[in-house]
């Protein structure tokens, strides 16, 4: 186990004490416990996420500690955002647009931040190691990104359903850069019928 967390001990009144004794203890006690950092790498190009964090009908706060071998680009997205950014990222050139993160913290080796997330919504965190952001490696050469981290403030009795943190799936730009030039073709192909008919 890692990231930190809390043990805690509890008692029930077996019977009440009298007059001139001995105060008695805390019904309960809670000490900090597996305080040792989780660890993890992005091996190469890519990006690492966790999530989704999803809340309930009341906002919740995550909590996290992140630090990272080396320069890099940090990521809060809402659902909607987090898809768009993992398209764009997986270009060979990222266009760095048509989404926009909650919070974002370019060209950092550490942070120590929260975030709520609002009812109803889901959040994801992100470590970019592509070429979205200003963070883009030495010459289009990538890194073994290596880091600590903490998330904490998330449990399914705070409001949070489906916690997990996981590697981001990072697909090769040369996939998704020939997918792209087919669906163009298919699409300039269909409006130059379209203008045959017309005429």
């Amino acid at each position: 186990m890692c990231g930190g967390g809390s043990e805690t001990w509890s008692r029930t009144v077996i019977s009440y004490g009298e007059p001139g004794g001995e105060p008695c203890p805390k019904l309960a006690i809670s000490v900090p416990c597996n305080t040792n950092w989780c660890r993890d790498n992005i091996l190469s190009e890519g990006y690492y996420h966790w999530g989704p964090f999803c809340a309930g009908q009341t906002a919740r706060t995550v909590d996290y500690y992140i630090h990272t071998s080396q320069d890099i680009d940090l990521y809060i997205f809402d659902e909607l955002n987090f898809n768009r950014y993992t398209w764009d990222s997986a270009l060979s050139t990222p266009t760095n647009s048509y989404y926009a993160p909650i919070n974002a913290y370019l060209t950092t080796n550490f942070e120590a931040d929260d975030f709520t997330v609002p009812a109803g919504k889901c959040y994801y965190l992100v470590l970019d190691n592509t070429g979205v952001g200003p963070t883009k490696g030495n010459n289009g050469v990538y890194e073994n990104v290596y880091f600590e981290f903490s998330i904490g403030g998330v449990t399914p009795a705070d409001g949070f359903s489906d916690f997990s943190y996981q590697k981001g799936l990072y697909q090769p730009a040369a996939a998704v850069r020939s997918s792209s030039i087919s669906f163009f073709g298919v699409f300039l192909t269909a409006i130059i019928l379209l203008i045959l008919k017309l005429e």
